[in-house]
């Protein structure tokens, strides 16, 4: 009884209502149970062409497959080859001629430094030249880059910024 008193009729009121929502609800699902879904769809969508739309959506999504399968084809194929020979005639086999091949016309210089590479024997020195340390640093520090590349050699090999005396 102590429950029956301390509830407000308002609170019963929104109960009642709440329950019957249900019972409306449930009635309506089991009366539209056996209709087909597509009905349900167009009476939701009535107005809109959804098929329609669709339909361009999917043809234009077909075109832009076929362009972009097109244009990778065409990129991966490479070029055709130039042809001294003329194409085959329909009917007739094709034959392959082998391609003459001409060699080059060398130089005087150049038949002597093939004929010192063939057989192995380094290029002549000077004579009159004595190979040592000293000369060979000569001939290095007369080119314009050596003094690029000892910065270069030394920033490479040398102590590092942070670690040098002079910093």
């Amino acid at each position: 009884m102590i429950l029956a008193e301390s509830i407000d009729g308002q609170v019963i009121v929104v109960i009642l209502m709440v329950l019957f929502a249900g019972a409306k609800a449930l009635i309506e699902k089991l009366q539209n149970k056996g209709a087909a879904p597509a009905e349900l769809q167009e009476e939701d969508y009535e107005g809109y062409e959804v098929e329609e739309d669709y339909d361009e959506y999917a043809r234009q999504l077909r075109e832009q497959r076929e362009e972009i399968l097109r244009r990778q084809q065409e990129a991966a194929a490479p070029p055709p080859l130039p042809s001294s020979v003329p194409p085959p005639v329909a009917g007739q086999p094709e034959v392959y001629v082998p391609q003459k091949v001409r060699k080059a016309n060398l130089s005087k210089a150049e038949q002597e430094a093939l004929a010192n590479f063939q057989r192995g024997t380094p290029r002549k020195t000077r004579s009159n030249e004595i190979i040592t340390a000293r000369t060979r640093a000569r001939r290095v520090l007369a080119s314009p880059y050596a003094a690029r590349d000892a910065i270069v050699l030394s920033e490479i090999l040398g102590p590092p910024k942070g670690l040098r005396d002079d910093a």
